[in-house]
């Protein structure tokens, strides 16, 4: 995965949501 600089903050937290959901399964 590449780290963008400008993401936006509510990228960030679906983006972190999102990877808990992956870890969760």
């Amino acid at each position: 995965m590449t780290d963008r600089p400008a993401l936006s903050r509510g990228e960030m937290e679906i983006a972190r949501a999102l990877w808990g959901l992956k870890h969760a399964t």
